[in-house]
């Protein structure tokens, strides 16, 4: 091999590796997410600022999820990354056309790991602090030593719409209320004369649908509440484990995307399942 022929090579590895090394730096400039302070999302939620200036990927997350979940199918979509701080993070995503929460966390390895998923900013204490996650990225969260729930140190950024404690206040009064003078199932007895906590599932300004945890006991299968906002007050207007009334979601323009169906009642008295 003469000295033309080595030269050839040389300047051919080196053009291959400069344009591959530009080519995966630019794929992965393009999955990153950035992290801005002072941005709305949606559903109301501020990002937070990264002040540890580090990036994470979109696939990072992906992988995390397929590791967690070995049988689901690559069916993930719209991974956004709401806030991030050096080894947690935590946004949502899409799954099978469904929305989901997720908070992870990044390992020794440097792989990240989600540590509590779901359909909205809540957790359970424990495995937020299993994994040093910062304070103020801690959502609301289940104590399962104390069984009661603990508030977020940052209604600013978990609480959507400038909702707030004295709004939660607001609905458990307006709930105690309800059960009082609108419920007549034998089951009322369980909140009456006991610690509430008021779980968010999702709220505007004007609508909150979520669910009121009875302190010191498990909680499963709460059934949901339906409240609205009428002159600076908060009413419930239904809690159940089914599709609520038509005429009270329709009476207070509910938003339809919230319950999906209603039973609706006619003057006979059949009922019928409606899909709004």
């Amino acid at each position: 091999m003469n000295k033309k022929t080595i030269t050839i090579l040389i300047t051919v590895i080196l053009t291959t590796s400069i344009v591959g090394s530009f080519w995966f730096f630019q794929k992965n400039i393009d999955d990153v997410i950035p992290v801005e302070a002072g941005v709305f999302q949606g559903n109301g939620m501020k990002i937070i600022k990264d002040d540890s200036k580090k990036t994470i990927v979109v696939s990072d997350i992906e992988t995390a999820f397929y590791r967690k979940f070995s049988n689901w199918e690559k069916n993930i979509a719209n991974v956004k990354i709401e806030a991030v701080r050096e080894n947690s993070a935590l946004g949502r995503m899409w799954y099978n056309g469904s929305e989901y929460v997720w908070f992870a966390s990044r390992m020794i390895n440097k792989n990240w790991k989600i540590i509590e998923y779901g359909v909205s900013y809540n957790g359970i204490c424990k495995n937020f602090e299993k994994y040093n996650f910062p304070q103020d990225m801690i959502p609301d969260c289940w104590d399962d030593s104390k069984k009661e729930l603990i508030n977020t140190v940052n209604p600013a950024l978990f609480y959507a719409y400038d909702f707030t404690l004295k709004d939660k206040n607001n609905i458990l009064e307006s709930f105690r209320n309800y059960i009082n003078n609108v419920s007549v199932k034998d089951d009322k007895y369980i909140y009456i004369n006991k610690s509430l906590f008021l779980e968010i599932d999702k709220n505007t300004k004007k609508y909150f649908k979520g669910r009121v945890l009875v302190g010191g006991v498990e909680n499963y299968s709460a059934p949901y509440i339906l409240a609205v906002k009428i002159d600076g007050n908060w009413r419930v207007i239904f809690q159940g484990q089914d599709y609520p009334p038509c005429n009270i979601v329709d009476e207070y323009n509910f938003p339809k995307e919230w319950y999906k169906k209603c039973f609706y009642v006619d003057d006979s008295g059949k009922t019928d399942l409606i899909q709004k």
